[in-house]
């Protein structure tokens, strides 16, 4: 009996010193790559990856990720995207990501920004939001994330 005790006592201790070096540093946001779009009917998808450095020595999984997109201060997409993506120790990971917007909204909320790209100062681009994640079975964080570009028509060439 006292064996069995002694046991489970030292996996007690295991399971405790290992949970509580679990940290999580925040991902490094690095680039934008591989857009897309895509056109059905009146309605487009529009992708893209993203792609960040995992700078912990640890694996986590993203499990949610939410942003609100913004041209010039305007809001013109809501981002929400549950995921299961498992991201290794000290290394690149690309996150894709997809927006769907119909004509109307399009319409409504980018055409009115474009002519912004052919004018000298061009157009802000702003991503707001958070990602969630879970590492060492138990440990869950949620970290906000912000990424800003000035978009203008040389971009496009």
């Amino acid at each position: 009996m006292k064996k069995q005790s002694l046991v489970y006592l030292l996996f007690a201790a295991f399971t405790i010193v290992n949970l509580s070096s679990c940290k999580i540093s925040q991902p490094e946001f690095r680039r934008v790559e591989n857009y897309k779009i895509n056109r059905d009917g009146a309605n487009f998808a529009i992708g893209a990856d993203l792609v960040c450095y995992n700078p912990n020595r640890i694996k986590f999984k993203i499990q949610n990720l939410n942003a609100n997109i913004f041209l010039n201060n305007q809001k013109v997409a809501t981002l929400g995207k549950e995921t299961d993506l498992k991201v290794n120790g000290r290394s690149e990971y690309s996150l894709p990501i997809t927006i769907s917007l119909t004509g109307q909204e399009l319409m409504k909320n980018t055409f009115g920004n474009l002519g912004n790209l052919f004018k000298s100062d061009g157009m802000n681009l702003l991503i707001n939001g958070n990602v969630k994640f879970k590492a060492c079975l138990v440990l869950k964080k949620e970290f906000p994330f912000r990424y800003e570009k000035k978009l203008d028509l040389n971009m496009l060439k």
